[in-house]
């Protein structure tokens, strides 16, 4: 109840103090942080949340939710409409708040769904994601970056989204490694990384 609690009140005061109501005056424009953190404690609940109810079901029936969850994600997120014709967290635009919420929660039960049925396939964590997982934060500091030099570099191949997004990922692990390596505190890492994660595998 905790959690849930938490999540409710961050929820609530990320949503009134949006990028509307408060531009970007605030510092460190700590208004979407309260957003960011609304988030991360719905994103652990909905964990607790299948661990307790979802992983002894039937695999059929969590692929159904996971199309619903998936669909409804995506529906939701095109009846959204804003000022600016889309959401942008990092500008505090959330649109109609109803549909900004069900969009969110189903989109992170599709990636929490999805992210079992990979694991459960592979028999067991996908190193990779997990990496990537676990160093989220380095990715959104640089991800803006690396994702604009990326479609310049790729502009003229038809999948321009993807060789971006190939490209950032590629960019940003030498990023992790070296934050984790002399500033782990950034991440929330309290050793520093032995070796670099190539020679991990």
């Amino acid at each position: 109840m905790t959690i849930l609690f938490c999540s409710a009140v961050l929820l609530i005061l990320g949503l009134y103090f949006d990028g509307a109501r408060c531009g970007d005056e605030v510092l460190w424009l700590a208004n979407i942080a309260l957003m960011g953190c609304a988030f991360i404690y719905t994103g652990i609940l909905l964990r607790l949340a299948y661990n307790k109810y979802l992983a002894s079901c039937r695999r059929c029936y969590v692929a159904l939710l996971l199309v619903t969850a998936f669909v409804i994600s995506v529906v939701s997120y095109r009846y959204n409409f804003t000022d600016g014709g889309y959401m942008a967290m990092v500008a505090g635009t959330y649109g109609t708040w109803y549909w900004f919420v069900l969009s969110a929660v189903s989109g992170f039960v599709s990636v929490l769904l999805l992210s079992t049925f990979l694991s459960a396939r592979g028999r067991g964590k996908i190193k990779f994601l997990c990496y990537l997982g676990q160093n989220s934060m380095v990715i959104m500091m640089f991800h803006s970056l690396f994702i604009n030099t990326g479609k310049k570099i790729f502009l003229e191949m038809p999948p321009t989204a993807l060789f971006g997004t190939i490209f950032c990922i590629a960019m940003c692990v030498p990023c992790i490694e070296l934050v984790n390596r002399y500033v782990p505190s950034l991440t929330g890492h309290t050793q520093r990384s032995e070796k670099w994660f190539v020679l991990k595998q």
